[in-house]
């Protein structure tokens, strides 16, 4: 049995690393604990299908996760690395689930674009595999001298390599998502109008619904997601690299960004299923959020469409404006 003795700066490491993932887990249990009576609509009003599973494994594998990171830290243990390499198969498992999520998100703006659902199925599968193959095999744990406590005893530089593809995932992603917003067709068809739309400051009809919500529920609540995560994850991957702080300090973030990816990303999944976060007409609870990459299952009812007798408040489209314009893509059963 491999024993490390702590220095007195190792040591001062090792309670801010202690003290900082039990800050994450007290979070990590308020998020789950706030969030159960949405998460029990999502599974009980709602076919149980792929994405739901992968939503629930999603959860339960992040929360494995922090639950056996504070247990590596704070119990006795008797086999401290076989413990850790639970832990860290974890940490390249939870964001699996949570990429796939982003995934199905990707899908309901591009369906139609096969070749960049195909494109962004294959950097999912790359990201995968690299955090598996770098994640798990680079770190080791021993106890601290004669107790059974453990510490973490090397981290590989490689185990930055799999957090740095999850960023690059995630900038492709927001930059994909980013550019289908933009350009989008607004009513004057300027780059202004676009940006305007962007940020929500204008609507588009298809089909006699508004866009809007559609720009604030995908983009809004991804754009928290993407941009926290794209700085945790930066900031995870740089930290193995600093080789004059503490071991502990280095891999302070691993299991904060892991949790934090999860409850972001399944937050906007289950507002946008249970349609919590849709402004205006648009019900976004009816996209399919189904994993396949074909075409939708079937069109808008025709009872959505307005009539062409209908008449328009004095915030609907201009006169003239095309009503019956094809949804590019965005399928309406319920996945």
């Amino acid at each position: 049995m491999v024993t490390i003795r702590l220095s007195p700066r190792t040591a001062h490491a090792h309670e801010i690393l202690q003290c900082f993932w039990c800050a994450v887990a007290g979070a990590w249990t308020w998020e789950v604990l706030s969030n159960l009576g949405e998460e029990y609509d999502l599974l009980t009003k709602f076919k149980f299908t792929c994405t739901q599973l992968l939503y629930v494994l999603s959860r339960i594998t992040t929360t494995v996760c922090v639950c056996l990171a504070l247990t590596f830290l704070l119990a006795d243990v008797e086999n401290c690395d076989s413990l850790f390499k639970t832990t860290s198969t974890l940490l390249a498992l939870a964001p699996l689930f949570s990429s796939m999520l982003m995934f199905i998100r990707l899908r309901a703006i591009y369906l139609n674009d096969t070749r960049l659902v195909y494109a962004y199925l294959c950097l999912w599968f790359f990201s995968s595999v690299t955090n598996f193959g770098t994640t798990i095999p680079s770190f080791h744990a021993s106890h601290i001298g004669t107790t059974r406590r453990c510490i973490i005893s090397s981290v590989h530089s490689m185990a930055a390599v799999g957090v740095i593809i999850n960023a690059i995932t995630d900038t492709v992603y927001f930059l994909a998502v980013s550019y289908k917003l933009l350009n989008m067709r607004q009513y004057g068809g300027t780059w202004k109008m676009r940006l305007k739309s962007f940020f929500g400051g204008s609507e588009r009809y298809l089909s006699g619904v508004r866009r809007r919500g559609l720009t604030h529920a995908l983009l809004r609540g991804g754009q928290q997601y993407y941009l926290l995560t794209v700085w945790m994850s930066v900031a995870t991957a740089v930290l193995p690299f600093c080789t004059n702080l503490p071991l502990d300090i280095r891999i302070l973030l691993n299991v904060p960004y892991v949790a934090l990816q999860n409850a972001m990303m399944c937050k906007v999944h289950r507002q946008l299923k249970l349609g919590l976060i849709v402004e205006y007409d648009l019900d976004i609870s009816k996209l399919s959020l189904n994993i396949g990459v074909g075409p939708p299952a079937r069109d808008v009812p025709p009872t959505d469409l307005p009539s062409s007798n209908t008449s328009h408040s004095v915030d609907g489209p201009p006169d003239g404006y095309m009503k019956n314009v094809e949804m590019e893509g965005l399928p309406t059963d319920v996945g």
